[in-house]
């Protein structure tokens, strides 16, 4: 339901179609002020594991997501050795 619950994790899920609609949706169900926690595989090194590097999103990419649907990302933090990060506020 709206607004049901204070965090969403939406981990290496974002090279799927469609990513805003995943944002919109996480917005939808986070409590207001909750906290929505993107962490992707790196786009900018070859991993061990992890979709092709050219579908990987890059933070900037993730962050313009968010904001698309009203949403408050902050910077993105490396995720040492494979991953990034970032907090994004409803």
């Amino acid at each position: 339901p709206a607004n049901s619950v204070d965090a969403v994790l939406l981990f290496n899920i974002l090279h799927a179609e469609n990513p805003v609609d995943l944002f919109r949706v996480a917005a939808e169900v986070v409590c207001p002020g909750g906290r929505i926690l993107a962490i992707h595989w790196r786009s900018d090194l070859p991993t061990p594991r992890g979709p092709a590097l050219s579908i990987r999103p890059r933070p900037e990419q993730i962050a313009e997501w968010a904001r698309s649907v009203g949403l408050r990302p902050e910077p993105s933090q490396l995720l040492p050795p494979w991953h990034f990060g970032l907090v994004v506020r409803r």
